[in-house]
């Protein structure tokens, strides 16, 4: 053999492995893992697991390619494009979709990098709750087709996170009247019904010349009834869901004497007499009912007589909005029906609107104008409005639907009509702007709290849109923590005029944390270990916390770079 072919032979198998070993291997970006019940530990066989990127900035990154179900033995193995940080929600028969340690609709992001490429993780989810029952008449029947709704229970302090009050689930009971609320978090609760007894209808009103009579044996209604039976929100009981849970709620609703509204139309300069289908459509007053979620209705049942008088008859408790026919600028007045009121109401019961015009100070006149929603503090109402631009030719639209809250715009679009109460001022859709302070003439002010007792309200909002953003790591014992709940508490909680936030996050498995959209001004910074549980809400509680926290005082758009120790819960 030849002696170069031989020693060729021997090290050529040492250049190319010399070779292999100093080229760079990019390493392989996976997540895996097992989900299991976090009710009692057992294994959850084809769960489905999608992943998402979340960037630092906030934006997430969605690819439904990227999914993959867990095995018999409820195992998986997602292969990642690189690093960064993910987020993996699995959901499942009788699992509502949840994230890596999920604390109400926070989680922990999986954090992968070059030197840790991959992560075995343990993703323990909860088993869903749901709330199911049976609408009965007081005669025990089944009430067919009633509106049952689900809204969540407000928090004890809800000023300091943003609480929605309108329904998350609107379900129709069946022929047995019943309905079921299903695939719920844990939780709490509130469950209303709303209904008409099937005898009250158009058939037992008895027509005559000139005038119709309403057979009081049918003239009733179902009040909107709050589990356990009230009819005032405020009164309801709250359902408290714990993970799995299956609560029943029944219903038996107390019919009540419908209420009449009767307004004469010779007070708005109409004609009497004539022909009631061209009053129908061109000159009746308009009624809507404005329930808590928000929803408009239209009156049941709408007469004439021959004496000028229109009469708009069904009414059940509630707030209603009532428009005038012929009247200046559209007037409207608001009337609030009771349990206790008269069978018959005229307009001297119901209630001047307030007419609200909302500056706003500090936004740009070209930038994104907010949602701006009034709730009020008794009913939990909520009216919305968006306000005009100032080089506006025609306002924004309303915006009114089965599902949206209630839009009270005046007839010109410029202002929000509601009726005289005390209302949480809050913003939404305002891209990156946020309230700061709230001034008015025509309404007292108490922080975000405006109080509304005149006819008409002129109310600026001053807004800000370069918000700060806290970032860090968190620490336990000189290691980064995960899962830990982090709080950002403004000095000024507690005291009068401040419009509290209270920003939170949950760390991620680097300890990293983002608090974004923070207001300037002065805060304390602080982290507690496994602290999901405690009632922060009190200011008892916080205070022991606050002690030991960090004093942070970030300014318009600054990007705050801090690391925290976390506390013990």
């Amino acid at each position: 053999m030849n002696l170069r072919l031989w020693l060729l032979g021997i090290l050529l198998p040492v250049w190319l492995g010399q070779l292999a070993s100093a080229a760079p291997v990019s390493p392989v970006y996976r997540i895996s893992g097992a989900v299991h019940s976090a009710r009692d530990g057992a294994p959850i066989p084809h769960a489905r697991l999608h992943l998402t990127s979340a960037s630092s900035d906030g934006e997430s990154t969605s690819d439904n390619t990227n999914e993959a179900f867990s095995d018999d033995q409820g195992r998986f193995d997602l292969t990642v494009s690189g690093p960064g940080r993910w987020q993996v929600t699995a959901s499942a028969r009788g699992f509502f979709p949840q994230g890596y340690d999920q604390h109400e609709n926070f989680q922990s992001d999986l954090v992968l990098t070059p030197a840790a490429p991959q992560m075995e993780i343990d993703l323990r989810i909860q088993p869903d709750s749901s709330i199911a029952g049976f609408v009965l008449d007081d005669v025990g029947e089944p009430v067919r087709g009633a509106q049952v709704s689900l809204f969540p229970a407000p928090a004890a302090q809800s000023d300091l996170t943003d609480q929605p009050r309108g329904p998350i689930q609107i379900r129709q009971t069946d022929d047995r009247g019943h309905y079921e609320l299903s695939g719920l978090q844990p939780g709490s609760y509130r469950v209303s019904v709303s209904a008409q007894p099937w005898y009250a209808s158009a058939a037992g009103r008895v027509q005559r010349t000139g005038s119709t009579v309403t057979n009081p044996l049918f003239d009733v209604v179902f009040p909107v009834t709050w589990f356990p039976g009230a009819t005032d929100a405020e009164a309801a009981e709250t359902i408290q869901l714990h993970p799995g849970d299956t609560r029943e709620a029944d219903f038996s609703l107390l019919p009540v004497p419908a209420t009449h509204l009767r307004v004469n139309l010779n007070r708005s300069g109409r004609e009497t007499g004539g022909d009631n289908e061209r009053r129908l459509q061109t000159g009746v007053p308009q009624l809507e009912r404005i329930s808590a979620s928000g929803v408009a209705y239209a009156p049941p049942m709408l007469v004439f007589d021959g004496a000028g008088q229109a009469e708009l008859g069904g009414l059940s408790p509630g707030l209603y909005r009532v428009r005038l026919p012929g009247t200046s600028n559209g007037e409207s007045l608001f009337l609030r029906v009771t349990t206790g009121s008269q069978r018959e109401l005229d307009l001297s019961a119901a209630l001047p609107a307030v007419h609200i015009t909302f500056r706003l100070e500090g936004l740009a006149e070209d930038a994104q104008r907010p949602l701006v929603t009034l709730t009020d503090l008794g009913s939990g109402t909520r009216f919305d409005f968006v306000p005009p631009s100032p080089g506006d030719a025609e306002p924004p639209s309303g915006g009114r639907g089965p599902h949206r809250r209630f839009s009270g715009r005046s007839d010109d679009g410029r202002t929000l009509e509601a009726p005289p109460g005390r209302y949480r001022v809050s913003l939404s859709r305002a891209g990156s702007a946020y309230l700061t302070g709230i001034t008015a003439s025509g309404a007292d002010v108490h922080g975000n709290v405006l109080d509304l007792r005149q006819s008409a309200a002129t109310v600026t909002l001053h807004v800000e849109t370069a918000p700060a953003t806290v970032r860090g790591i968190c620490h336990l014992k000189g290691h980064p923590l995960s899962g830990a709940l982090v709080l950002l508490v403004p000095a000024s909680l507690g005291q009068p005029g401040s419009i509290p936030v209270v920003h939170r996050d949950e760390t991620n498995t680097d300890g990293s944390f983002d608090l974004r959209d923070v207001s300037p001004g002065q805060y304390i910074l602080v982290a507690i270990d496994r602290g999901w549980d405690v009632n922060w809400h009190d200011p008892a509680t916080l205070a022991r916390y606050l002690i030991n926290g960090i004093p942070l005082s970030p300014t318009h758009g600054a990007n705050v770079r801090q690391n925290v120790e976390a506390q013990s819960p």
